[in-house]
């Protein structure tokens, strides 16, 4: 089988197609499919400046997120940068429309032995936590000089 391009740019009009065929959303010329996990199809505009996460089964779409994607997901988690200094991460959770982690110096998604992991960087702490947000790990930081 053929496998598509990760990133489909859409000139001039798109849709979103839900797995029965029927559209769900139609995204114009405002942007790109980036991508899609499982339910939930994730949209950037044409400058990756702005994110909005549009559900294909509810037909739901978020307002326009003035973040960037960073193409990582921990079940259904999505990491985004801050526009204004593109250091500054956070974490948007679909299920509940809002931040898990925001303002943080940097977080960083890894797999060990199979297991997903979420390592936050605040200040001169990291907290390291499993797919379902239990810390498992605290530590300080060294700074750097």
């Amino acid at each position: 089988a053929v496998r598509a391009s990760r990133k489909i740019k859409l000139n001039g009009t798109g849709t979103i197609f839900g797995e029965d065929g029927e559209a769900v959303a139609s995204i114009g010329d405002f942007g790109e499919l980036v991508d899609r996990f499982g339910n939930t199809a994730v949209v950037v505009n044409e400058n990756d400046r702005k994110v909005c996460f549009v559900s294909v089964s509810t037909k739901q779409r978020t307002e326009w997120m003035k973040h960037r994607y960073t193409r990582e997901c921990l079940d259904g988690r999505y990491l985004v940068l801050e526009n204004s200094s593109d250091k500054t991460y956070g974490l948007y959770d679909l299920l509940t429309n809002s931040f898990v982690f925001e303002k943080c110096d940097r977080i960083a998604l890894s797999t060990v032995n199979g297991n997903q992991l979420l390592s936050v960087v605040d200040g001169v702490n990291i907290t390291v936590y499993d797919k379902e947000l239990k810390a498992v790990l605290n530590a300080a930081t060294l700074s750097r000089h």
